[in-house]
Order: C-alpha cells, then sequence, then structure tokens
C-alpha cells in the first residue's frame, strides 16, 4: 500500500507533493555497473520532466535501489536526497526525497535513518518534516518489521515536538475498509477488504501520533 499520512497540513497542497515506488525497479543486478549508471540517469531525467509537467514540488521514492547516503544535483534545480544500503550489497530497497529548486532552499536539515527511512526538515510558511518510508513486506521477519517501525517512531517523535508532518511511502500494508476499526486515522473510502500484520501496524502508528491515512480520505477509481 502506497500511502500519504498527514497532521493538520496546510503549507503544501496535495498536488505539489507526490510519493511514488520502484524508481528504479528494472535495475538488475546482472547489468554492468555501466549500464546501470546510464539507466540511473535516464530515470532522472525522466523523473524531473514529470515532477515538471504536474507541478510537483516534492516527490517521495521507495525502492529506489541506490546505494549509499549523500545529496545529488539533477537537471532544473532540483535535488536528490537518499538513503540506501551500503556499497558493496546487492543493490534493493531504499528512499529518497526530490525537490524544486524553491522547496529545496528551505530545508533546514535531513537525515537519512536507514535504508526504509529518510527524513527532510523544512520551513515554510510553518515549520514541516516530510518522512519518506519502503516498509518491510508483510512476509519479513517480526524483528525486521519491530525494528522499522522502532525507527520510524523515534523519527516521528522528534519530528513532531516542533513540526507539522508528512509521512508518505510504500507501507506494504494492507488497512482494509472498516472505518469503525480504524481508531480514528481511516476514512470511509479504504479499497481493500484485508487488513494484515503491516496494515494493523500501520493503523495503530497513525493513531499513536494523530496521523490520517491519506489514501482512505478519497474517492478512488476502480481501475482493476
Amino acid at each position: 500500500m502506497y500511502c500519504t499520512l498527514m497532521s493538520d497540513m496546510t503549507v503544501l497542497h496535495p498536488h505539489e507533493w507526490y510519493d511514488c515506488t520502484g524508481m528504479s525497479s528494472s535495475l538488475r543486478a546482472s547489468r554492468s555497473g555501466r549500464e546501470a549508471g546510464f539507466a540511473h540517469l535516464r530515470k532522472e531525467v525522466e523523473l524531473v520532466e514529470e515532477m515538471k509537467k504536474y507541478k510537483i514540488k516534492a516527490l517521495g521514492l521507495s525502492e529506489t535501489r541506490r546505494k549509499g547516503v549523500g545529496q545529488k544535483d539533477l537537471d532544473g534545480g532540483y535535488v536528490m536526497r537518499y538513503s540506501g544500503i551500503p556499497e558493496g550489497r546487492r543493490a534493493s530497497g531504499g528512499v529518497a526525497i526530490v525537490m524544486d529548486g524553491d522547496i529545496n532552499t528551505r530545508v533546514k536539515s535531513w537525515e537519512a535513518v536507514s535504508p526504509r527511512i529518510i527524513r527532510v526538515d523544512l520551513d515554510l510558511e510553518e515549520k514541516i518534516s516530510i518522512i519518506q518510508v519502503y516498509g518491510p513486506t508483510e512476509d519479513a521477519s517480526v524483528a525486521e518489521k519491530d525494528e522499522f517501525w522502532l525507527q520510524l517512531d523515534r523519527v516521528t517523535i522528534e519530528a513532531e515536538e516542533t513540526r507539522k508532518l508528512v509521512v508518505m511511502g510504500d507501507f506494504n500494508g494492507r488497512v482494509g475498509s472498516d472505518q469503525q476499526d480504524g481508531l480514528g486515522s481511516m476514512g470511509k473510502y479504504g479499497c481493500e477488504t484485508i487488513r494484515n500484520n503491516n496494515g494493523q501496524r500501520l493503523i495503530e502508528y497513525s493513531a499513536q501520533h494523530n496521523l490520517l491515512i491519506g489514501n482512505t480520505w478519497f474517492i478512488h477509481k476502480r481501475i482493476h
């Protein structure tokens, strides 16, 4: 499940920030470093073009498969901050946040928490933190899930003391459609009938931090 959680959010309009997953999912370890590098460049060019087309000011990426931690200047003044697995390991996971030049000048600080979590603090009309995540799959071990949610909880507590929050990404969870059992975090437009363990963890996390699960608060187009 790709979703956005938010507190009382007024400084960025919904069409100005977005989350997408699998930026580099087409890359495979069998490719040479040079081929993979060219593919990354093509993806980055396409990414900037799409952000310009849809006037997206801040974009979250999950499963980037980019290694290491760093900041990269893209075309047109766009900047990508990323957090991935260490060099020397097979490419997997990874998260990033891309911002246009205007929003980038408002960055106060940022933290690469893990290959699954990255946080950027912005000083806009109000202070805001954007947290991008890539959660463990439903089949992951309990220990791996616990580690992810403990890290996310820690980052959230630190941010919410002084800032409004947007937490977005792929949580690999299904929250179902039962609004009554959503602990106040769900709207009436949950589009799935199944709730799995990851989805239950997401609901409990959202309720604990007074966040709304954005995907459940608007009508979805039925395309399948």
